[in-house]
């Protein structure tokens, strides 16, 4: 479509003229946004992050979660943080990494997933932490605490680099996820951040179409529900722009 430009970070080109609606991520829904406004004539740039493939979100902060991420950790630790959830935020750092992963059934029927990691994916892990740390120390965190047991929290920068000197690659506690409901759609007063168009309350001009408005996770993959979601919110932008 000639509607529609991707701009690669990597690749500082700039397509030519204005454009009508900006669409910040080129997965699922970021796509299907943009195909969607470009067959409605909008002219869309869709940004796509750097090839390092480094993006930090929000994620969910619930008392269950904390413990299961915190299983490992002191219970004194663990305490703590529930104590002052209310202070708390909890972010995941995505990487892309070259190495394989692997998923096997182990006794009960639980998957697992393991990945063989390389020295680059370690380095890329090192550099995203840090990026992450710095990132939130800037937005005004007191300390942080690193994906990997044998850490515990962390109150600077320099702090940060003597532990990415320390940490081997066997240490890191990796996951694999898909972010869902940290802006849900509902009223203020029901702890909604988004209204019925994805709009985040307060904004005209900010529309949030991945897997953030939904209200919980839904236990099945949410690829479908996602696209459709994109849809619908595009859809009623269009009637109301």
């Amino acid at each position: 479509m000639r509607n529609i430009r991707v701009l690669d970070h990597n690749r500082p080109t700039t397509p030519d003229g204005p454009v009508d609606v900006v669409v910040v991520g080129a997965g699922f829904t970021g796509l299907a946004a943009g195909l969607e406004l470009a067959s409605q004539g909008r002219r869309v740039r869709i940004v796509e992050h750097a090839p390092l493939g480094i993006l930090v979100m929000a994620s969910n902060l619930t008392p269950g979660g904390l413990g299961a991420a915190l299983a490992g950790r002191d219970p004194r630790l663990l305490d703590a943080y529930l104590a002052a959830q209310d202070h708390l935020a909890v972010f995941t750092t995505q990487v892309r990494m070259e190495s394989p992963a692997r998923i096997a059934a182990v006794a009960g029927g639980t998957p697992l997933l393991r990945h063989a990691m390389t020295r680059a994916d370690h380095h890329v892990l090192c550099l995203a932490f840090r990026r992450t740390a710095r990132l939130l120390f800037a937005a005004g965190a007191v300390e942080v605490l690193p994906p990997a047991g044998s850490a515990g929290p962390l109150r600077s920068e320099a702090a940060v680099a003597g532990f990415c000197a320390r940490v081997r690659q066997r240490d890191w506690e990796l996951v694999s996820v898909h972010g869902m409901a940290s802006c849900p759609m509902a009223l203020p007063e029901r702890g909604g951040v988004c209204d019925e168009f994805g709009r985040p309350h307060g904004f005209s001009n900010l529309y949030v179409c991945d897997a953030g408005v939904l209200p919980g996770s839904p236990g099945v993959s949410p690829q479908g529900t996602l696209m459709s979601f994109a849809h619908e919110i595009v859809g009623r932008h269009l009637e109301t722009a």
